[in-house]
């Protein structure tokens, strides 16, 4: 869909220039940090399901949970799912006490972008490792680790592929980052 030599009246604008630009990275730090907590959510859901899989399917007589290389991958994904929901936490809470707290709307959205973009690839990292854990069998639409992975998957190219917004930020650093 295409609006072209479309005029919007001063009645339906919601903000005016010079505060439009100050409004989108506003709306574009709530929306990066809540992104970022809805990745989080999938890759520990993926996390759990891999968990609860590994210590119930038996593999070579004895539960997949006993065998190392399995018990090294759990731990991993749980290292990335925590390091991912503290790295969203800490952006989030920067953001809503900038902006719902001390009301300010000059908080940049580098750190909620970022943030983001970590948590994507953390979600879509745990997705891919418990769908190896599950192995053939996570393919099937019997267990939900299909519909995780295929979520972490989209996720990668949702409001835009990763490398798009990763760029996004790298203009604003460069152009805005104090040394």
């Amino acid at each position: 869909m295409f609006f072209d030599n479309v005029r919007v009246p001063d009645d339906y604008v919601i903000a005016q220039p010079p505060f439009y630009e100050l409004f989108s990275d506003q709306l574009l730090n709530l929306t990066s940090v809540n992104m970022g907590a809805f990745s989080v959510g999938l890759a520990r859901a993926a996390f759990e399901e891999a968990l609860r899989y590994a210590k119930t399917r038996v593999q070579g007589g004895k539960p997949l949970i006993e065998h190392k290389n399995i018990k090294l991958k759990i731990y991993e994904m749980f290292e990335r799912v925590e390091t991912a929901r503290y790295y969203v936490r800490k952006a989030m809470d920067y953001v809503y006490t900038g902006f719902f707290v001390e009301q300010s709307f000059t908080i940049p959205p580098r750190y909620a972008r970022a943030a983001q973009i970590y948590a994507k690839k953390v979600a879509f990292e745990v997705a891919h490792d418990a769908l190896q854990i599950f192995g053939a069998y996570g393919l099937s639409r019997e267990f939900i680790i299909e519909k995780l992975f295929r979520d972490a998957r989209a996720l990668l190219i949702e409001d835009g592929t990763v490398e798009a917004l990763s760029l996004d930020a790298a203009d604003d650093i460069i152009q805005n980052y104090s040394l």
